[in-house]
Order: C-alpha cells, then sequence, then structure tokens
C-alpha cells in the first residue's frame, strides 16, 4: 500500500480552499480517506494535529501535516500529475487564476455570501461584481 492511501483530508464540503484541495488530490487521483467535519464541532483528532483549526487539513501516512491549500494541491500534483497541470508551458496560466479567485473573486463572493454583513452595496449589486468572473 502506498503512503498517500493512508492520508486523511480533514474538509467542509462548502469552503473553497478544502474544495480546492480535494480538486488536487482527485487530479492527481490521490485516495484519501475523506472527513468532512462541521465547523462549529471541530473534532478533536484534527485540532490536536492542526490547533488553527481551519480546513482543509491533510495528515499524511507519514504524520506530516499540510494545513494549507494551495500546498495540499502542489504535493498531491507532485506525487502524480496525470493531466500535466504542472506542465511550465501552463502552470502560469494556472497559478493567475488562483491569485485572481484568492484576492478579487474571494473578497466580492464573501459580500454576497454575507450580504448582511456588508451593508454598503446591496446583494444585487455585489451579484454584478461576482458574475464578472464567470467565463463561460
Amino acid at each position: 500500500m502506498t503512503a498517500y492511501s493512508l492520508s486523511c483530508l480533514y474538509s467542509f464540503r462548502r469552503c473553497p480552499y478544502a474544495m480546492r484541495a480535494r480538486l488536487g488530490l482527485l487530479f492527481a487521483e490521490l485516495p484519501v480517506e475523506l472527513r468532512e467535519i462541521t465547523l462549529k464541532n471541530k473534532p478533536a483528532k484534527m485540532l490536536a494535529i492542526s490547533p488553527k483549526g481551519t480546513v482543509p487539513v491533510l495528515q499524511l501516512a507519514d504524520g506530516v501535516v499540510i494545513e494549507e491549500s494551495r500546498e495540499i494541491m502542489e504535493w498531491a500534483l507532485e506525487q502524480q500529475d496525470p493531466q500535466e497541470l504542472l506542465n511550465p508551458k501552463t502552470l502560469h496560466q494556472g497559478n493567475t487564476l488562483i491569485e485572481q479567485n484568492d484576492q478579487e473573486f474571494k473578497h466580492w463572493l464573501d459580500r454576497y455570501k454575507y450580504a448582511d454583513r456588508h451593508l454598503e452595496m446591496t446583494k444585487q449589486n455585489i451579484g454584478k461584481k461576482v458574475k464578472h468572473f464567470y467565463r463561460f
């Protein structure tokens, strides 16, 4: 059995960072034990390996803990990259998209999701900002 097959990912289904980690593991085709948590009731095992209490958290079979989604994604693809996502020809484009999502998009998405906390704009106006990022 390979080391990564025993890895455990603590995740929350709606967290965009946990989604990114899950996608990295999926694209790398690495099996993990997925432990979905509730943010209001974080498991003691997760807090023991990651006291900051945020998701995602990946604990590898050798005990190493990776607590950042981008690092989880990079680790996974370094293990196995069947779609060649780390190809230097496309890596810059992928990193640019990640940066845009982490900065601009996340800023407006949070304001849309939690409009009652951001009364300086209407939810409709915030929605227009979020839609700007859709490229179909």
